[in-house]
């Protein structure tokens, strides 16, 4: 979509670039049963009534020591951030996981 923007347009400005990119990630969470994505302090949570009954092993695999699993009221995933870590890439790093681990 992006590429054609390009052909037709030119380069979009960075703050088109950040909407395509949270509507393609809103895109895939709902595919992934995640209904809302927040942040707190150094944690990225994703709210989800599906991700509990999923095997996680993939995903604590490939980031070890940074996940856990909320079973409250509202349940969530939680993925630890590190320093100057930018959210939307680990957001993609934990879907793609998730993604892969379906198949």
């Amino acid at each position: 979509m992006l590429d054609e923007l390009d052909d037709r347009y030119g380069e979009p400005p960075a703050a088109v670039r950040g909407l395509v990119d949270i509507s393609l990630i809103r895109i895939v969470a709902a595919g992934l049963g995640i209904y809302e994505i927040g942040q707190r302090q150094d944690a990225l949570l994703m709210y989800t009534d599906t991700l509990g009954r999923r095997d996680l092993t993939p995903l604590t695999r490939a980031l070890p020591g940074r996940i856990s699993l909320s079973r409250t009221a509202k349940p969530y995933l939680a993925v630890r951030l590190k320093p100057g870590e930018k959210p939307i890439e680990i957001m993609r790093k934990v879907f793609d996981v998730l993604n892969e681990a379906e198949k």
